[in-house]
């Protein structure tokens, strides 16, 4: 084995030698010998790692070679190139060598949560993902409130970046500004939103609750619409809009819309207005005039009286028994019209005379078999 002394010129002379030449023999030497550099040889070396992103992995090496740890010029050296060569796996494993001044690990999240980062990443989020929470890990360093609102900005403006804004809340920690929020809620899907919602504690605006609120009843998620209203804590404007919003979607969708609003009603506990269920027997009753089953729109009339509580006018009810019979009694009832059995028509009224409380009595049906029959001779 060479001496020592001899050891440490030939270092000498591979430094001043070509430049990939002498990085691999001088470390190749190391091996051979087992004998490293002096201090300064090989922080001088380290510095030649740092300047290139080709070698600055080979920090590590080398330290395994020499166990002379690399100093605080060459790490931020080799920090600074990394920045620049979007080489984060290397700045998590410098990190492990010193706490780095906090300006310099702020430069290594401004540019891997950049615009051209972000979107040269779109294809990775989990990638970047892992490195943000594992330089705030290594590093016990924050992205700046800054950095973060910049960051939450740049990914509304892509459809796909859009999954990243709730992580990027979950791993820092760091909300956005209310404006900033307020326009993620317009953009993010009701499982995210929901999400954010638990993280911030921050509710959207009623606007932007109501139509997260539809956008539950459109996907068939009772569990996800409880849960929105029970964490955004949705006020009676928000209710009384969703509800609004149901009836006028009865009126194109008919039955299976109704009974979706019923389950609505039932899952959230808060009763619609007057005016709302009003909309609903209004709805029901003029459906039913037309219907060759208006039986099962007064299913509906009964259901949400029970469920509600709220009865309908006298007058609506009395245009309910008058159709029933009209169509049961088959007078009255001309063109394509079809009629309804005795049995169906019986059952009907006998439902609605309970659930409402208005008598169907024995003049009360004259009245309206004379009102049929003279509507029939005309």
């Amino acid at each position: 084995t060479p001496v020592e002394g001899i050891t440490q010129k030939a270092y000498d002379e591979f430094l001043k030698s070509k430049f990939e030449k002498k990085i691999w023999a001088i470390v190749n030497l190391i091996k051979i010998t087992g004998i490293p550099p002096s201090s300064d040889l090989t922080q001088k070396l380290y510095l030649i790692f740092a300047k290139y992103p080709r070698f600055v992995k080979d920090i590590f090496e080398l330290f395994y070679l020499t166990r002379i740890k690399p100093n605080e010029e060459v790490l931020k050296v080799a920090f600074q190139t990394c920045i620049e060569d979007r080489n984060y796996d290397v700045i998590k494993e410098l990190v492990k060598f010193k706490k780095f001044p906090k300006e310099l690990v702020q430069q290594a999240y401004e540019r891997l949560l950049s615009k051209h980062e972000l979107e040269w990443m779109m294809g990775r989020k989990s990638e970047l993902l892992k490195h943000l929470e594992e330089l705030i890990r290594l590093t016990k360093i924050k992205p700046s409130e800054e950095v973060m609102e910049k960051a939450y900005q740049q990914v509304l403006q892509r459809d796909k970046l859009i999954p990243l804004f709730v992580k990027f809340v979950e791993i820092t920690g760091i909300l956005p500004s209310n404006k900033t929020m307020q326009r993620a809620y317009r953009r993010l899907n009701v499982e995210e939103a929901v999400e954010l919602i638990r993280l911030t504690k921050i509710k959207p605006e009623d606007d932007t609750l109501q139509k997260l609120c539809e956008d539950c009843v459109r996907k068939k998620r009772r569990d996800l619409l409880i849960e929105l209203i029970e964490e955004a804590r949705a006020g009676p404007s928000v209710i009384h809009g969703l509800y609004k919003w149901l009836l006028e979607e009865c009126s194109t969708w008919g039955i299976p819309k109704l009974e979706v609003f019923k389950r609505v009603v039932e899952d959230i506990g808060v009763t619609p207005s007057k005016e709302i269920i009003l909309g609903v027997y209004q709805l029901c009753i003029k459906a039913a005039d037309v219907s060759d089953e208006p039986g099962k729109w007064i299913d509906i009339v009964v259901d949400f009286i029970e469920l509600t509580g709220i009865l309908p006018p006298k007058e609506l009810v009395y245009k309910a028994y008058e159709l029933l019979i009209r169509k049961g009694s088959k007078v009255g009832i001309s063109g394509r019209e079809k009629g309804i059995s005795q049995k169906e028509m019986d059952t009907a009224l006998r439902k609605l005379e309970k659930s409402t409380g208005i008598e169907l009595s024995k003049d009360l049906i004259k009245k309206i078999m004379k009102k049929l029959g003279e509507w029939n001779e005309r």
